[in-house]
């Protein structure tokens, strides 16, 4: 028997246990990149073929393998494998379903508790030598726990029940969405509940993706998903990115930025409209877009005299305090300026006219 490996050589080699493999099987080693061509060349009397579950498998080269009786996915998915292809030439396609259940399950809660703790962030600022701010910031923003998050599983196959079931141990509460709802039995099993799609999506704080790939979920997490979740929400997707559009999702991303943004210029153009000897009125609290009509603005802020200091400073101030943005009057240009957290960590910076 002859066996095409379109996957790492160095990986089948250290993982199989060829004590089970049959004595007279030939393996050619193709790799992780290739055409067409040169797999129908190479392989051109194979009767299987072993794929990583990334790489794919067209109806080009399953109709010009005439050998071909078998094709067998590395992994858990097989969305790139011509199965229509396949079914035409009586081919049979395989998958290791459930084979790397616990360990996925284990990186989608890793995820969660690296975005709800502010991970990336964190060791950005430490690495900067920001700690004292970081700890700051992140005590008084405050730090969820996974205790008082509702996780919500799209799908709810293999990996999102060994998903359910680690999460178990931190007591949060867990809902699902699946085409077909389990038996009672088993969500007593996980702790988990049955809610509706738009249910799902409006009120869950961690929306933890777990469904296949196929012309019904493609681009399912959409534009219409993002609007109605709430605007604190995480998603992690440890299934496959063509599940999420995108398109959609940047978009969201930048409206994020560019309504921060839009917030800080209507600072801006504040200040210098109120600022009066050295003298300027902001909310102290939060970042909120005030009208331009709005007349009893200092009802809603406080006025203060910014103090002068260097950008330096005022970021450690600002985080000191845990606020997003901090006001104060440049040392070296004289400038009312605003220093405010950026999305990844880094700071950026407003100066007044």
């Amino acid at each position: 028997m002859k066996v095409a490996i379109l996957t790492s050589q160095e990986r089948v080699e250290k993982f199989t246990d060829w004590s089970l493999v049959p004595k007279d099987t030939e393996l050619i080693y193709i790799g992780q990149t290739y055409t067409d061509d040169e797999v129908i060349q190479k392989a051109k009397d194979a009767d299987a073929i072993l794929v990583d579950a990334v790489n794919v498998v067209s109806g080009n080269i399953i109709r010009n393998l005439p050998n071909l009786k078998l094709v067998q996915s590395e992994g858990v998915a097989y969305n790139l494998i011509d199965t229509e292809a396949a079914k035409e030439q009586g081919i049979y396609v395989c998958n290791n379903a459930s084979a790397n259940a616990g360990s996925v399950a284990e990186h989608t809660i890793m995820l969660m508790l690296a975005c709800t703790r502010r991970l990336i962030e964190g060791d950005t600022l430490v690495r900067r030598g920001k700690q004292i701010q970081a700890k700051g910031s992140f005590i008084l923003a405050g730090i969820p726990e996974l205790e008082h998050c509702h996780v919500g599983l799209l799908g709810f196959g293999a990996i999102a029940k060994q998903t359910a079931k680690r999460l178990k141990g931190f007591g949060c509460r867990v809902s699902y969405y699946s085409r077909h709802q389990v038996s009672e039995e088993i969500e007593q099993e996980y702790q988990v509940s049955y809610l509706p799609l738009q249910e799902l999506y409006r009120s869950c704080d961690i929306l933890s993706i777990h469904v296949p790939v196929t012309a019904e979920t493609k681009n399912m997490v959409d534009k219409r998903v993002f609007e109605c979740m709430k605007s604190t929400s995480i998603v992690i997707n440890t299934a496959r990115g063509e599940i999420v559009n995108q398109q959609d999702l940047y978009n969201a991303i930048d409206l994020v930025i560019d309504k921060l943004e839009g917030q800080i210029r209507k600072y801006k153009t504040r200040l210098n409209r109120k600022s009066k000897d050295n003298k300027l009125a902001f909310n102290l609290a939060s970042i909120e877009p005030l009208e331009d009509e709005e007349e009893d603005v200092l009802v809603k802020t406080k006025t203060i005299t910014p103090k002068p200091m260097d950008m330096e400073e005022a970021i450690m101030q600002m985080e000191l305090i845990g606020h997003s943005f901090f006001v104060y009057r440049d040392t070296e240009t004289d400038a009312i300026s605003i220093v405010y957290r950026r999305n990844d960590g880094d700071y950026g910076l407003i100066e007044t006219e």
